[in-house]
C-alpha cells in the first residue's frame, strides 16, 4: 500500500476521532443551555417578575458571552485550551447542584451568570481547536458540521426542556443539568485533545516560533481590527444580536399567554431542527458538487490543494449569505404577522418553527472563520461573541420596556424597523465579501 496514502488515512481517522470527542463535550454544554434558555422567561414570569426585571436574568447570561475574548486571549497567552473546557464543565456542575438544592431566584441569577461566564469559553476555544484538528482544505466543512451538531443538541434539549417543564417541574430540569455537566466533565477531561501552537508551528502563518507561547493580547487585538472584513462582520453581528433578540427572548411567554403549553412550543424546536438539518445538508451537497475534486488526493499539488480550499471558501461564504438573507426576511415576516394578527398564535408558531435564528448566527460564525487567520480565530470568535451578546443584552432591556408599555404588537412593530436596517447591512456586507 502507498505509504503516503496510509499516512493520510491514519491522519484522517485521528481527525475524525478528535473532532467528535470535542463535539460531544461541546454539545453537552449547549444541551444545558437548550434545556434552560428558552424557558427562563417563563420560570421567572411565574414568580411574578415584570419583563423589565427579566433583563437582569438575560444580562447574567450574556455577561459570560461578553467574556469570550478573555478566554480566547488566555488560551493563546498560556498555550492551553482543554483546561478551559474542563473548567466550564465544573462550573455547570456546581450550578446544577446548587440550584437543585436551593431553587431561589437570586441564587439562580448569580450562579447561572457564573456558569455562563466560564461556559462561554467553550465556543471560541472549541472552534480554534477544530482549526488545528482539520486537514488542509477541510476546516470550513468541519466548522459547519460543528455548528450543526451544536444546533442539534440545543434543539433536542429545548424540546425536552419544554416537555419536562410541562409534565414535571423545573427542579427536574436542574437535576438533568447536573447529569449533563458531569458527563461533560468526564469526556472533556479524558478525550478532548490538547493542541498547542508551539507544537504545531507549521500550521500557523506569519508567527515567529519563539513567540508562539506568549502572545501579546493587545497586539493581536489590534491586528484583528485591522482586518476590515472582520470589522464589518462584527458590526453586522451586533446589529443581528440587537434586532433578532428585541423580543425573541420572550417568545415562550408570548405563546404561553395565548394558551399554547410549553410542550407544544417545544415541538417547534424539533421542526426547526429538521428543516435546519435538511437545508444544511442540501447546502453542503451543493458546495461539494460545485467543486470537482480529484479522487487521487495524494497526487494533488500544493497549489491545487490551495485552489480547492479557496473555491470551497468562496462558495461557502455565498451560501452562508443566502442563509443570512433568508433568516432576516423570515424574521421580518414573523414580526409583520405578530403586528397584524397577534391572535393567530398557531400560525405564528409554525413560522417561528423555521430555523431563522440558528441559520443567522451559525452562518455569521462561519463567515468570521473564513476571513481571519488561524492565529486569530479563537480571539476573533470571542470578540464577535462580545458584540452579538452585547447587542442582545441591550435589546432585551429596550424590548422589555416596549413589552411593558404596549405588548407584543408594539414591540413587533419596532422590530420591523430594526430588521429593515439589518437587511440593508446584510446587503452591504455581501458586497464587501464578494471582493475576497
Amino acid at each position: 500500500m502507498n505509504p503516503i496514502l496510509t499516512s493520510y488515512s491514519a491522519e484522517k481517522k485521528t481527525q475524525i476521532r478528535e473532532f467528535y470527542s470535542l463535539s460531544i463535550s461541546s454539545l453537552l454544554h449547549f444541551s444545558i443551555l437548550g434545556l434552560l434558555s428558552p424557558y427562563i422567561a417563563i420560570y421567572f414570569k411565574r414568580g411574578g417578575l415584570p419583563f423589565g426585571i427579566l433583563f437582569l436574568i438575560f444580562l447574567a447570561n450574556n455577561l459570560g458571552n461578553i467574556a469570550q475574548p478573555v478566554w480566547g486571549g488566555l488560551s493563546d497567552r498560556f498555550d492551553r485550551r482543554k483546561i478551559f473546557i474542563v473548567l466550564a464543565s465544573i462550573m455547570w456542575l456546581v450550578f446544577g447542584i446548587i440550584i437543585y438544592i436551593t431553587p431561589e431566584f437570586i441564587i439562580f441569577v448569580i450562579f447561572f451568570g457564573l456558569a455562563s461566564f466560564f461556559g462561554s469559553s467553550v465556543q471560541p476555544i472549541a472552534r480554534s481547536l477544530i482549526a488545528f484538528i482539520s486537514l488542509e482544505g477541510e476546516e470550513t466543512e468541519y466548522q459547519s458540521k460543528f455548528g450543526v451538531l451544536l444546533t442539534t443538541s440545543f434543539t433536542i434539549s429545548a424540546w425536552l426542556g419544554g416537555m419536562i417543564a410541562d409534565f414535571y417541574d423545573f427542579n427536574t430540569l436542574f437535576f438533568i443539568v447536573m447529569i449533563l455537566a458531569f458527563l461533560s466533565l468526564i469526556i472533556s477531561t479524558f478525550t478532548v485533545p490538547e493542541y498547542r501552537m508551539s507544537e504545531n508551528a507549521n500550521k500557523i502563518k506569519d508567527i515567529n516560533k519563539k513567540d508562539n507561547k506568549y502572545v501579546n493580547f493587545n497586539q493581536k487585538l489590534k491586528n484583528l481590527f485591522k482586518n476590515n472584513l472582520f470589522v464589518i462582520i462584527v458590526v453586522f453581528s451586533f446589529l443581528g444580536g440587537f434586532c433578532f433578540y428585541f423580543f425573541f427572548s420572550f417568545m415562550s411567554v408570548f405563546f404561553s399567554e395565548r394558551g399554547l403549553n410549553l410542550s407544544l412550543y417545544s415541538w417547534s424546536f424539533i421542526l426547526s431542527f429538521s428543516l435546519f438539518m435538511l437545508i444544511n445538508y442540501i447546502g453542503e451537497a451543493y458546495v461539494k458538487r460545485k467543486i470537482k475534486i480529484k479522487k487521487d488526493i495524494v497526487n494533488l499539488t500544493e497549489e491545487e490543494n490551495a485552489e480547492i480550499a479557496r473555491q470551497k471558501n468562496q462558495i461557502s461564504i455565498k451560501l452562508k449569505m443566502v442563509f443570512i438573507f433568508w433568516s432576516i426576511l423570515g424574521f421580518l415576516t414573523l414580526c409583520i404577522l405578530i403586528t397584524l394578527i397577534s391572535d393567530m398564535s398557531f400560525i405564528i408558531l409554525i413560522l417561528y418553527s423555521f430555523p431563522i435564528v440558528p441559520f443567522f448566527f451559525t452562518s455569521m460564525l462561519a463567515l468570521t472563520s473564513s476571513v481571519v487567520d488561524l492565529e486569530h480565530k479563537a480571539l476573533a470568535i470571542g470578540v464577535q461573541g462580545v458584540f452579538v451578546f452585547g447587542g442582545r443584552s441591550l435589546t432585551v432591556y429596550v424590548g422589555s420596556i416596549f413589552l411593558d408599555i404596549g405588548g407584543f404588537p408594539i414591540a413587533a412593530l419596532v422590530n420591523i424597523f430594526l430588521m429593515i436596517i439589518l437587511l440593508l447591512m446584510a446587503i452591504y456586507t455581501f458586497k464587501k465579501l464578494e471582493m475576497i
